[in-house]
Parts: C-alpha cells; structure tokens; sequence
C-alpha cells in the first residue's frame, strides 16, 4: 500500500505574513527502469528547525511489520521503539554504513522502549525483527523542518513527490533510497535538474526535479 508522509509545516509558513522570505515547492518526478525501492525521502540539508508533527517519530510494529517503512529523529533525540502486535518482536541494527548497532532482545506484545538517536546526522540506521526476518526500516538521523516521504507500490515504476513550504534560502536538496546512492542537488526558486539514480553502481532510472516559489 502507498503511503505519503511529509509536507510538515514550519515555523516558516506560520510566520510567513510577517517576513520577507517566500515559501517553495519542489516537485520530484521519479521514472525507475526496475522495482522501486521501499520508501524515498526528501528534504532540504540547510532547511533547519523543529521536525515536522506529521512524520513518524517512533518505531512500531503491528501485523508483523513495521507500521513505518522510516522514522526520523534528530541527533539526540529519544524515540520510543514499540511492539504493539499480538506476537513478540525484537529490534535490533546491524548497520555498518553508519556504524550502528544495538539488540532490544525479546520485546513482547506492550514494549515500548527509549532508544536515543545517537548516529551522525543524515545517516539512516537499517534495522530488523530476528524473530520474523523480512521486517525491515529505518531509522533516519535528521535535522529539517521540512520532509516529504513516500512508500512507492512494489511494480510502481513512476513516482511523484512534493516537498512543500521550504523557506526559499534553502537551497541543498538531498534525496534518500535504501540501497540506492544518495542524490544530492543545489537548487534555487525557478531551478530544474535532472539526477541519475544508482543502485549497487547501476543506474536505475531519473528523476527530474523543478523549484517554485509559492
């Protein structure tokens, strides 16, 4: 099932009939050659503030799954890891990319453990349920105000992501994929920029980007 997280609303924008700056919108058209990968992220590196209400901030896991593909908390912050299925779980990362690793053990049905968010920030700790092993997210270490995410469907080769209400001084865009290389861009209000996406050292595809002030 698709699932579109994000389009938080800063500060910014509840400031906004009293400044100067304008708010923006990025649009990111996704056109992938092969199976799209289990979620996208997007936001601005140099966008920061408080992360928005309207993103997951704690793991959870319901039917046998993590109930978000990511999660995202801010360096130092203490996110809640939760089991609230009827079976045991456990969480545990083993991520060597980002240098992390930690075992909960056995967390039966009503955990709800704190796990601070102790990682660099822009790294996104992979983790995983030894009990049941095809569960998988990720935990991402960011700092923004702004984030857009989506799930993509497993056969859905085109996406479309809107990351809305980005002060316009922001300008470095990043975007993240489990297993694809990052794609980071410079873009300015009026701006267009196309990105190949790699996988494993193999392109997998484009996605075209365009900036508008609102």
């Amino acid at each position: 099932m698709k699932r579109i997280l994000g389009l938080g609303l800063g500060i910014g924008l509840l400031l906004a009939p009293l400044v100067s700056f304008a708010e923006t919108v990025t649009t990111l058209k996704f056109e992938f050659t092969k199976r799209p990968p289990r979620a996208i992220v997007a936001y601005y590196e140099d966008d920061k503030g408080p992360l928005p209400e309207s993103v997951p901030q704690n793991v959870d896991q319901k039917d046998k799954q993590f109930v978000d593909m990511v999660v995202f908390g801010k360096k130092g912050q203490t996110i809640k890891l939760k089991n609230s299925d009827t079976v045991d779980h456990n969480i545990y990362a083993r991520d060597k990319d980002a240098g992390v690793e930690f075992d909960i053990g056995l967390a039966p049905p009503g955990t709800a453990l704190d796990k601070k968010v102790d990682w660099g920030e822009g790294k996104f700790v992979k983790i995983g349920c030894k009990i049941h092993p095809k569960m998988r997210a990720w935990v991402g270490s960011v700092d923004v105000a702004h984030i857009a995410s989506i799930e993509p469907e497993k056969k859905q080769k085109s996406v479309e992501l809107i990351l809305a209400d980005v002060p316009k001084k922001a300008k470095k865009l990043r975007v993240w994929m489990p297993g694809y290389d990052e794609v980071s861009l410079e873009l300015v209000p009026g701006g267009k920029a196309v990105a190949e996406m790699v996988r494993k050292g193999k392109p997998r595809g484009k996605v075209s980007v365009s900036r508008a002030e609102k």
